[in-house]
């Protein structure tokens, strides 16, 4: 899979064959990198709906939206680490 959906870019696997190469860094435990980004992803939007929860945040929102992405990019870096 590549690192976006958008056409034109080269796939994940690729990529990151590129950058081993030039750098002569090892990319083998790259996806927990990618588990650590996801994590502290779902820790600043689960910020953001406290915030929300709190009244701090103006009007009334549909925090729904905020949940949901927090569940969704913490299984996102569980299924990372879960390899």
């Amino acid at each position: 899979s590549g690192p976006t959906t958008v056409g034109g870019f080269t796939d994940r696997e690729s990529m990151l064959g590129h950058y081993q190469q030039l750098t002569g860094r090892d990319v083998s435990n790259v996806d927990y990198y990618r588990a650590f980004s996801y994590w502290r992803l779902a820790a600043i939007v689960e910020g953001v709906l406290s915030r929300y929860r709190a009244g701090a945040m103006g009007a009334e929102a549909d925090t729904d939206v905020f949940k949901n992405q927090v569940e969704f990019l913490a299984n996102q870096a569980l299924s990372f680490l879960e390899g």
